[in-house]
């Protein structure tokens, strides 16, 4: 009844500056004491087998064998998840390995065609921007990309050319509503401009002939229920096509197909580049959602909801086999590929 009454509330010593007690619903602490130092201890050797180890050099390159996963390590089912990180994931074995990122924390983005260099979203813990960095995998070198012009604002869904020269990411203002913008980003100069015009966009892919993008468009033109979904494509003069009805387009196989989901059913398909010859994934996958392709586009991961935790899965195209690719611990999502 108290702290319903006068509400949260901080106590601090007026000659220090230190927050000496902190009062709310269902948390109450008190500084009694504390030293100042002029330095910061050692951390005890014994805290590292906790901590997550950094890449220091890529494992492999090897196609196919590296993805991307956020991850909330401390998580369980019934708790709040906290920040996630990046992590690297050698699929071959589940062993991995914190991206290194200094700053908040950092979101999957995508991979550089060596595979030792790889695309994060880096988020800030001050003011919640969020931005994009490239990040290399043997130095722990992280570069912001965009400059000026993507200050202040939310990149999402980065996706990298074929000739791994630029980067089309999805980007809007702090408080600038449903909308985005498609920004093109030279990887070398960091330079970016903007293609077309701004649309609720997500699901970015490059088409294989580098000429323009498969994307996925939301339109919230209903009062009630989720928003109509879209798969188009955005030639580099900034002219749009709608292909088909769909949401979370990927490009599979090679290129020639694109991968998503029926906005009716909630079941997976395939269709060809322009929308038709549309063929179910297996038993439609229910339950499946976030798809990332295989470098060769013949897999894709995938969560699989349902349970308690959701689960990192790969289907087989083909067959629409959907198998567990590893256990571990924590609440894993945003599976990334490529």
């Amino acid at each position: 009844e108290d702290a319903l009454a006068q509400g949260n509330g901080l106590s601090v010593d007026r000659r220090t500056g230190v927050v000496i007690e902190q009062r709310s619903s269902d948390l109450h602490l008190r500084l009694e004491d504390w030293t100042w130092r002029d330095s910061i201890p050692p951390i005890p050797s014994k805290i590292k087998s906790v901590l997550f180890e950094e890449v220091s050099d890529p494992p492999t390159t090897e196609p196919g064998r590296l993805a991307m996963y956020a991850l909330s390590r401390s998580w369980s089912p019934g708790q709040e998840a906290d920040a996630p990180e990046t992590v690297l994931v050698d699929l071959a074995d589940g062993s991995y390995h914190r991206i290194p990122f200094r700053g908040g924390h950092a979101l999957p983005g995508a991979f550089l065609p060596d595979r030792k260099r790889v695309l994060v979203l880096g988020v800030d813990a001050f003011d919640s921007t969020v931005g994009l960095d490239l990040v290399d995998l043997s130095t722990g070198e992280v570069r912001r990309l965009g400059g000026e012009t993507l200050e202040r604002g939310r990149c999402a869904s980065p996706a990298i050319s074929p000739d791994g020269k630029t980067v089309a990411v999805a980007w809007k203002p702090m408080g600038g509503g449903l909308e985005d913008s498609i920004f093109l980003v030279d990887l070398e100069t960091g330079v970016a401009r903007r293609l077309g015009e701004p649309r609720p966009h997500f699901a970015l892919n490059w088409a294989p002939d580098g000429r323009s993008l498969v994307l996925g468009i939301r339109h919230y033109d209903r009062m009630e229920g989720p928003p109509r979904e879209e798969i188009a494509r955005l030639d580099l003069d900034g002219r749009l096509e709608v292909i088909r009805s769909g949401g979370w387009p990927v490009l599979v196989q090679g290129g020639r197909r694109i991968l998503f989901k029926e906005t009716q059913a909630g079941l997976w398909r395939t269709c060809d580049l322009d929308g038709g010859d549309a063929r179910p994934v297996g038993d439609g996958l229910p339950q499946h959602g976030v798809p990332s392709a295989s470098p060769d586009g013949s897999r894709v991961l995938m969560m699989k909801f349902g349970g308690p935790t959701p689960i990192p899965v790969v289907v087989d195209l083909e067959t629409g086999r959907s198998m567990a690719v590893f256990e571990s611990r924590g609440l894993w999502s945003l599976p990334t590929w490529r």
